[in-house]
């Protein structure tokens, strides 16, 4: 028993190597698109005050035309859904959801009590990720579509744009495109997730979105738990990758190999096997020797 495990790790390291080496190897910058992202507007006197009551980060009119990201939080500090957004003026904001879920939509009208705001259904999005090696040219103009942020990654720099079909079309010659399952080995290798409305019990300071939350700012849902998790270092888990033969699902609590409990927060297949991201306690961090644990 003990020399099968020696095998498997064995594997499971060789397995790991590779997908290093395939990511470094492609042919950057790479690109990819997913249609059919519906876009809103919060709209109305009270749009700015609303979003911000509502929400994790500090949104302010100060910021117009800039693109950012807020989280949605339960009272329990657990995300209920990510929202991209950009304040056009005083009286409206432009967002898309990161779920894409219309049940958000819902909630986020069930949380308006007498603010002078609406919620509009907006235009149809693509959205365009894109990976290079190195920074774009400014002359890209990224920053005049829908929503634009930048974030460097581990030697890359990923750049997120929502636009309107025909415009991406018009910078697809630039960028090799590649399928959904590239972009999630490239975004599993950087730490990074898509929020899956199937995720349940996760907050933002576990899963690395620290940059969205302002803990400067008034009460919102959630506020309390985030703040004492913040304060008094009680953020019990953290994001790391892992390996399995074994096909799972998101939002499962499983066993790994050394008997760690991990919470799969996305997975990609890859060949034969499964790679992804899942929440381990950081107290058992120390126990896993490689960046991937074995599932």
């Amino acid at each position: 028993m003990q020399n099968h495990r020696v095998v498997v790790e064995t594997l499971f390291l060789s397995k790991m190597k590779s997908l290093k080496n395939l990511i470094s190897r492609l042919n950057y910058p790479l690109c990819n698109i997913l249609s059919g992202v519906d876009s809103y507007k919060l709209s109305g006197i009270d749009a700015i005050s609303f979003l911000d009551r509502i929400s994790t980060n500090k949104i302010e009119n100060n910021l117009k035309n800039k693109s950012s990201k807020t989280i949605l939080t339960n009272n329990k500090g657990s995300i209920i859904d990510i929202l991209n957004y950009k304040v056009l003026d005083e009286k409206n904001i432009l967002f898309t959801l990161e779920s894409n879920n219309s049940k958000t939509i819902e909630y986020l009208k069930s949380l308006i009590i007498l603010e002078d705001v609406e919620i509009i259904k907006n235009r149809i999005l693509s959205k365009v990720s894109i990976y290079s090696k190195d920074k774009l040219s400014d002359d890209l103009n990224f920053s005049s579509y829908d929503f634009f942020y930048q974030e460097v990654l581990e030697s890359l720099y990923m750049y997120e744009i929502y636009v309107e079909k025909k415009l991406h079309e018009s910078m697809l010659s630039k960028f090799q495109i590649i399928d959904i399952n590239k972009k999630q080995l490239i975004d599993i290798h950087n730490n990074k997730f898509e929020f899956d409305p199937k995720l349940e019990k996760i907050n933002p300071l576990e899963t690395g979105l620290d940059d969205y939350v302002s803990f400067n700012k008034g009460c919102y849902v959630g506020q309390e738990v985030i703040a004492r998790l913040h304060n008094y270092q009680k953020v019990s888990r953290s994001i790391t990758k892992f390996y399995s033969n074994h096909k799972l699902s998101i939002n499962t609590i499983l066993k790994t190999k050394n008997n760690i409990s991990a919470k799969i927060i996305s997975i990609v297949k890859e060949d034969k096997s499964y790679i992804g991201l899942c929440l381990v306690k950081k107290k058992d961090i120390d126990s896993v020797s490689e960046d991937y644990i074995l599932i």
